[in-house]
């Protein structure tokens, strides 16, 4: 069918953790105990494992915080009681970069640095990530060169300060598709104004800041004003924008920050053209406050088949490094018996 059971046996876990809140403790521990006990059948345990890394990359950098510590760190006990810790290293990883008191003591350092908790009035704060441990492709790492003076300024300052916190032996890459920006919109009415928030990606409230000073801009104006020189890499940058105009401009306008003309969306690379004209049309139905999620379907449709490979590659490297140490174990072997010690170093990756 379209979903492995690694997939769907994650889908399940997914959502258990995220609704975590719902349930008892003993209800939540008996029910990641019988994932762990059917995980345990499984031959593709790498390919859990990856589905695994994205879905708690999703969870631990949500700002909705859709996880709970306790039930979490009970579910990577118990794979690493099955697996080893070196099967659950990543996963271990990601949340000691997200632990509250990590996070806070960055956030005493910045204050401490800059004398204040704002930049240029604006409250601020970075969570900073090993890259190593989070399963961020290459097409979420993009820069953005057209960035309003209020964010060019927080990305300036924060790097003075950690150039000189870990005396330039790190350097910071800024992902520009996490995190959130709240931004404060007025609504006029024809009685009385209301005031509205709208929590979006700093990508899109890169986006929105351009309708300060333009009533309508073309989607091919959106990205010549956040991308100054594209450089050949059009494609990519159009994928980046879709991404983040497409939640904010639904064809239904309960819940939208901009308006499209023409409304409809195309297919393929036509999703959006050159020409399209977006204006400002902030709709929130009866909320004063409305998040903007990251992701939109049609992405998390389309991450499986970058999933697989990423899995089939990740096998490749292991069977090499399995090989090479076998073969400094014995130097010189038959192929049967290079097949043999090769499997039986890998059996436990997969079964």
């Amino acid at each position: 069918g379209a979903f492995t059971l690694s997939r769907i046996l994650n889908f399940y876990i997914d959502k258990l953790l995220q609704n975590a809140k719902k349930l008892s403790e003993e209800e939540i521990m008996n029910k990641t105990d019988s994932v762990v006990s059917i995980f345990t059948y499984f031959r593709d345990k790498d390919e859990f494992l990856e589905y695994a890394k994205r879905s708690l990359c999703k969870r631990l950098l949500s700002t909705d915080k859709n996880f709970l510590e306790g039930p979490e760190q009970h579910f990577l006990s118990r794979l690493k009681e099955k697996q080893g810790a070196a099967y659950t290293n990543k996963l271990t990883g990601m949340f000691r970069d997200c632990q509250d008191d990590k996070i806070e003591e960055m956030k005493e350092k910045f204050r401490t640095w800059a004398k204040s908790d704002k930049v240029g009035g604006v409250t601020f704060s970075v969570q900073v990530l090993n890259e190593g441990h989070w399963p961020i492709g290459a097409d979420d790492k993009f820069p953005l060169t057209g960035l309003p003076t209020e964010l060019a300024k927080c990305k300036n300052e924060y790097e003075k300060f950690y150039k000189e916190d870990t005396a330039a032996s790190k350097k910071l890459r800024w992902l520009w598709g996490f995190g959130t920006v709240a931004i404060q919109h007025v609504k006029r009415g024809k009685t009385r104004s209301m005031k509205l928030e709208l929590i979006v990606t700093p990508a899109q409230a890169c986006i929105l800041s351009l309708f300060n000073d333009e009533d309508k801009l073309t989607f091919a104006q959106i990205r010549e004003r956040l991308w100054t020189s594209t450089s050949g890499d059009t494609a990519k940058y159009n994928k980046i924008l879709v991404d983040a105009l497409e939640i904010m401009t639904p064809t239904k306008k309960t819940y939208r920050v901009l308006k499209k003309d023409p409304p409809a969306y195309g297919k393929g690379a036509n999703v959006i053209g050159d020409d399209d004209v977006f204006t400002v049309d902030v709709q929130l139905a009866k909320r004063r406050t409305f998040k903007f999620n990251k992701a939109t379907a049609r992405k998390t449709k389309g991450e499986d088949p970058g999933v697989r490979k990423e899995i089939l590659r990740q096998r490749e490297f292991e069977m090499d490094a399995a090989i090479v140490r076998v073969m400094k174990a014995r130097n010189v072997c038959t192929f049967q018996e290079l097949q043999a010690e090769t499997i039986n170093i890998l059996k436990n990756r997969f079964r």
